[in-house]
């Protein structure tokens, strides 16, 4: 056959042997009136590439099976590639010949629960039962945007270079760290559920490496501060000025500070109490409020209404819930690029350390939590951790020197 000629096989005749190539793929064409055309491939002993008039492209392995001819579908093409083909094929090959049914392995994989079943399996009877709530949210949020492409598929039909690939594709279209999330909820889909449901195999998230993370160092430097506080001071809707403003000086996470309540605070103190259930290690947290905090706080329980939170909103939890459009306006204004709301927290430990404060008293006055160091935290009282966090406070207002804080409160969007 000479290279420029393509082959245009009518059905049941003699299919011809060439060397799969996508050059050699491409050239076969289904001829006018018939319905498929095929050809075998001269390296993988079985391998069959079939073209139909709608000019769709199937790699297949023909094999006897107990005595019988027997046609097994290996994937469409694309996606799938010849590589993958001839693989597939010699898996399949091995396991006939040592007596095994590919066929009948799918017949029962029809009645094999599917990747949604598994994932609701494992959200009922794990993420729920040990899990807090907004964990396993975020477990439901990961699966519908990454994973509800495979929802119907069998367990044992997710393979492990499907995994890879989509792991890949995942890290190039929305990043590396959800990427990294969606792989490790998979796993544990399989590794804490999977023989529950069923499945026997292996799971096909063993082996893939996750994406190398780079950690955020990004915090507001000295010259950025006093841009930042007159930002702030300017901002038409004091409220947003004052929640910004108890985000950096407490370091308390944004969900937290959001949804912080009058009950929870014990101004003469100086102390926030966060219980257990609304923090992210669902330990009690107290939280030393420095002055200026205290100060912020003081103002707006006198000028508080009937809600029960210092961030009182119309939204249906009653509370602040986007504050995203007003921290844009508030960056826009001072110039300042890269800066998240969570940055915030990391800038008031920043500043603590810059101070002299050690790692114990910054990770106690964060919340930390880990083995090698909650036993030196439940060592130290609350005054070094206030003092510590005064004086980071007060570095941080020096640098920015501003004129005076935000003294109206405004209403919450």
């Amino acid at each position: 056959m000479k290279p420029t000629d393509s082959v245009s096989v009518p059905e049941k005749t003699v299919t011809p042997k060439i060397a799969f190539t996508v050059a050699s793929l491409a050239k076969i064409v289904c001829p006018p009136g018939e319905i498929r055309a095929y050809a075998r491939d001269t390296k993988t002993p079985g391998l069959t590439f079939c073209r139909s008039a709608s000019g769709k492209g199937v790699f297949a392995l023909y094999k006897r099976i107990n005595g019988r001819p027997a046609r097994i579908k290996l994937g469409d093409c694309p996606p799938m590639t010849i590589e993958q083909a001839r693989k597939q094929a010699a898996i399949l090959t091995m396991q006939i010949a040592t007596g095994s049914d590919p066929q009948e392995a799918k017949r029962q994989a029809r009645g094999e629960s599917s990747l949604q079943d598994l994932f609701d399996d494992y959200l009922e009877k794990h993420a729920k039962q040990f899990k807090r709530e907004r964990s396993w949210q975020d477990d439901e949020k990961l699966f519908k945007r990454y994973l509800t492409v495979w929802k119907a598929r069998p367990l044992s039909a997710i393979r492990y270079e499907d995994v890879e690939a989509l792991h890949l594709k995942i890290g190039k279209d929305h990043g590396k760290y959800a990427s990294n999330r969606a792989l490790s909820l998979l796993s544990a889909m399989y590794n804490l559920r999977g023989r529950a449901m069923g499945f026997t195999g292996q799971n096909p998230c063993r082996g893939i490496r996750k994406f190398k993370e780079q950690s955020r160092e990004r915090f507001l430097q000295g010259d950025e501060l006093p841009k930042f506080f007159q930002s702030l001071k300017d901002h038409p809707d004091q409220a947003m000025a004052d929640f910004f403003l108890i985000l950096l000086f407490t370091g308390a996470r944004r969900g937290n500070v959001q949804s912080m309540r009058w009950d929870d605070i014990n101004l003469p103190s100086c102390v926030w109490m966060l219980p257990g259930e609304i923090t992210k290690n669902g330990r009690p947290l107290t939280v030393a409020l420095a002055a200026p905090a205290v100060e912020i706080l003081s103002r707006r329980y006198n000028e508080r209404g009937e809600s029960p939170y210092v961030f009182p909103s119309h939204s249906e939890t009653g509370y602040l819930l986007y504050p995203k459009k007003a921290w844009g306006q508030i960056l826009e204004r001072a110039g300042i690029e890269d800066l998240r709301m969570h940055d915030l927290r990391r800038t008031l430990g920043s500043w603590q350390a810059a101070g002299g404060s050690s790692l114990q008293v910054i990770g106690k006055s964060l919340g930390h939590q880990n083995i090698a160091t909650t036993a030196i935290y439940s060592r130290l009282n609350l005054e070094p951790v206030r003092q510590s966090v005064d004086a980071a406070v007060q570095a941080m207002l020096n640098a920015g020197a501003p004129e005076q804080l935000p003294a109206t409160q405004g209403s919450v969007k």
